[in-house]
């Protein structure tokens, strides 16, 4: 079984690959959503989502997919950084939970 930790990188990698496919990656607002890098432990990802156009349902199921494939025990959040206020959301492998509310693992 993986460590925690390179689940964690694969998982980051996953991410990066299959959302660069919808749009650009940049940190600072410039792009159209950031995969933060930095590991803060648990079991979750997060995306900050800058464009509001960005986010759809066929974004969000191949999120779900790579979880449905290989990370059955993680979540990623997403938080909708600009545009109108929405709540985030958190996707799972087995559906959403919508903010508020506490993940399922830390």
């Amino acid at each position: 079984m993986a460590s925690r930790d390179r689940e964690w990188e694969d998982l980051y990698d996953r991410l990066y690959r299959a959302l660069a496919e919808f749009g650009k990656d940049h940190p600072s607002g410039e792009g159209d959503y950031w995969i933060v890098d930095d590991d803060y432990g648990g079991q979750h990802h997060k995306i900050c989502v800058n464009n509001e156009g960005f986010w759809s349902p066929q974004i969000e199921k191949r999120v779900r997919d790579i979880l449905v494939e290989g990370f059955p025990h993680w979540g990623v959040f997403v938080v909708f950084e600009k545009g109108p206020a929405r709540p985030g959301i958190i996707v799972y492998a087995d559906g959403n939970v919508i903010e508020p509310g506490e993940p399922r693992w830390r």
